[in-house]
């Protein structure tokens, strides 16, 4: 019902194979926070919300695919979804019953912007493997 969807890119360019340069990608969204699971071409981040500003009223998750454009050049393809969390149903149905206050908590979910957060850990990528 409030799920917001991101999608970002980044291309880089490297001499490095591609099973070189999963490591060094993982290693630059490590930053994002969260559990990060690899599986082929794909990097799935669960609950990343380091350094995104009001995340404790949301789940955050990512799943980004990397693809060889041309030898030698990559792009990254992150879809970052985020979804209201705990906290924001319990301030939300608390707030109907007069504990209307709690309706703040809701509004921060409506602040939260995860695409400069993302996007600089996906620009991170091409300094962390050159």
């Amino acid at each position: 019902m409030f799920e917001n969807t991101s999608t970002l890119y980044s291309t880089f360019r490297t001499q490095k194979k591609y099973d070189e340069i999963m490591p060094g990608i993982v290693d630059a969204l490590r930053g994002l926070g969260g559990q990060i699971q690899v599986a082929g071409n794909t990097i799935t981040i669960f609950n990343g919300k380091q350094g995104i500003s009001n995340n404790f009223v949301a789940q955050i998750n990512a799943r980004c695919i990397i693809t060889e454009r041309k030898p030698g050049e990559y792009e990254v393809q992150c879809v970052v979804t985020h979804t209201p969390d705990q906290i924001f149903w319990i301030c939300l149905i608390g707030g109907f019953f007069c504990l209307w206050p709690a309706w703040i908590v809701c509004a921060f979910y409506f602040m939260v912007n995860t695409v400069p957060v993302y996007q600089a850990a996906l620009d991170r990528i091409a300094l962390t493997l050159n």
